[in-house]
C-alpha cells in the first residue's frame, strides 16, 4: 500500500510538472512565435473587456451558412427593455406598435446581446429611449450581431431584413473595425477573389467539414479560464482558431469551381464601399433610407492628445502594439476617404474623445460612449425626419 502511494504520488508529480512545462511552452510560443497578447499563466489574467467566459447564451454563437457567425440565444437571453425574436431584437417601448422602423446593422459595438461592455446600455437601446422620449413615432429593429462587417451586413440586409414584415423608413450600418485587414479570418488572396466569404466558410468548404462554434468551453471555471495557454494551443493544433483558418490552402478543386480573376475587390475599403453602396440600393427598393456611420476606435492617430495619464482609456490605448494601430490606421484613412464621398455616409470617428472613461477595450465603448454615439445618431435621424 505504502508503494502504491508512492507510485500516484510521483506520477501526479510529473503530471503538474508536465502541465506547468505545457502551459510556459505555449505561453511563449504565443507571444514570441503568434505575436499574440499575453493572457496570464494557468489562470486568464485580469482583461479588459466584460465579456463572460461563462455559459451564457447572451454570448453564445454558432455557425451561420450565410454569414459565418450568428448568435445562439434559445430565447434564453434576457436583454435590456427588450426581447428577441430570432436574430433581431425588439426594444419594449413601440414593439408592438404600428410604428415606422428604423432597423440597426453592425457588428458586436451595435449587439444589443453584448450586455457586458455597457451594462446592456447599448447605444440602439439608449438611441430606443431617446426617441421614445421625443416623442417620434419609431420603432428601433437590433439585426446587429457580432463579428459581423459590412459584407455580413449586405447579406443580412438581403437573407433577413427583405422578409422583414415591417414598415421599414431607416436602415442604419454602424461599422467600420470590422473591415480592418485580417479581421473575419481573411487574407489578401481571400480578399481578392472571395471578398464576401470569411475565413470560417471558405474553411468548410474547402474541407467540407462544419465548424461547430457553440461547444461548451471546458477550460472555464465560474468567470475564471485555467491553463489559457494550454487552451489556445489546442484551439492552434486542432485547426479551430483564427490563425488556422488564415493558413488554410484551399484545394484546386475549389478553386476551379468558385474562384474568377475578373474582381473589383482589392482591399478592405473598397469591399467596404461596395457592400454600402449595394445596401443603399437596396434599402431604396424598400422605400427605406440607408445611413452608414464610421464608427470610432481606440489606436487612431491623433487620439493621444486627448489622453489623461491615469485613466482607463490612456491604459486601454497604450496597451495597444505599434503593429496593431498601424493596420488599423492603414484601413481607416481609405475608410474614411471613401466615406466623405458618400452622401450617405457619416464619419463618427472624431466624436469620441478618449479622454478618460469611454472604451470598455479598444473596440467597444462602453455606456459613457455609447451615450455620445446615440446622441450622435439621434440629431442626424431626427434632423432627416423633421425635414422629410
Amino acid at each position: 500500500m505504502k508503494n502504491l502511494t508512492k507510485v500516484v504520488f510521483y506520477n501526479l508529480l510529473v503530471l503538474i510538472v508536465l502541465i506547468i512545462l505545457l502551459e510556459a511552452f505555449f505561453s511563449v510560443a504565443r507571444v514570441y512565435y503568434f505575436k499574440k497578447p499575453f493572457i496570464g499563466i494557468f489562470f486568464s489574467a485580469e482583461t479588459s473587456s466584460p465579456y463572460p467566459y461563462k455559459d451564457d447564451n447572451c454570448y453564445v454563437m454558432r455557425t451561420h451558412v450565410f454569414y459565418g457567425i450568428t448568435h445562439d440565444h434559445k430565447n434564453e437571453c434576457k436583454i435590456k427593455g427588450g426581447y428577441a425574436d430570432g436574430p433581431f431584437i425588439y426594444y419594449d417601448n413601440n414593439a408592438n406598435s404600428q410604428n415606422d422602423a428604423v432597423v440597426i446593422l453592425g457588428g458586436s459595438t451595435s449587439d444589443g446581446f453584448y450586455y457586458g461592455y455597457s451594462n446592456g446600455n447599448t447605444w440602439p437601446y439608449l438611441l430606443d429611449q431617446k426617441i421614445n422620449k421625443s416623442g417620434l413615432n419609431f420603432k428601433i429593429i437590433n439585426a446587429a450581431s457580432g463579428g459581423h462587417g459590412s459584407k455580413q451586413e449586405l447579406l443580412k440586409l438581403l437573407v433577413d431584413i427583405s422578409h422583414l414584415n415591417e414598415n421599414i423608413k431607416y436602415i442604419i450600418s454602424y461599422n467600420g473595425i470590422n473591415e480592418v485587414s485580417g479581421y473575419d479570418d481573411v487574407n489578401d488572396f481571400t480578399l481578392k477573389h472571395f471578398p464576401s466569404y470569411g475565413g470560417k466558410l471558405l474553411y468548410m468548404m474547402n474541407y467540407q467539414k462544419w465548424i461547430k462554434q457553440n461547444i461548451a468551453d471546458k477550460f472555464v471555471i465560474g468567470n475564471i479560464r485555467i491553463l489559457p495557454n494550454i487552451y489556445s494551443g489546442y484551439r492552434y493544433l486542432t485547426s479551430t482558431c483564427d490563425t488556422c483558418y488564415k493558413k488554410i490552402t484551399l484545394n484546386d478543386n475549389l478553386l476551379s469551381s468558385i474562384k474568377f480573376n475578373k474582381t473589383s475587390i482589392n482591399e478592405e475599403s473598397g469591399r467596404w464601399e461596395h457592400n454600402v453602396k449595394i445596401m443603399n440600393s437596396l434599402s431604396e427598393s424598400f422605400g427605406a433610407k440607408y445611413f452608414v456611420f464610421l464608427q470610432p476606435t481606440l489606436g487612431i492617430y491623433g487620439q493621444e492628445k486627448y489622453l489623461n495619464p491615469g485613466t482607463r482609456d490612456f491604459a486601454l490605448f497604450n496597451s495597444l502594439s505599434e503593429e496593431y494601430k498601424e493596420n488599423l490606421n492603414k484601413t481607416y484613412n481609405k475608410l474614411k476617404a471613401k466615406c466623405s464621398q458618400l452622401e450617405f455616409c457619416f464619419d463618427l470617428t472624431e466624436s469620441i474623445m478618449p479622454n478618460g472613461n469611454m472604451y470598455s477595450d479598444e473596440r467597444h465603448l462602453n455606456e459613457n460612449g455609447n451615450m455620445i454615439i446615440s446622441n450622435k445618431i439621434f440629431d442626424h435621424l431626427n434632423s432627416n425626419i423633421q425635414n422629410n
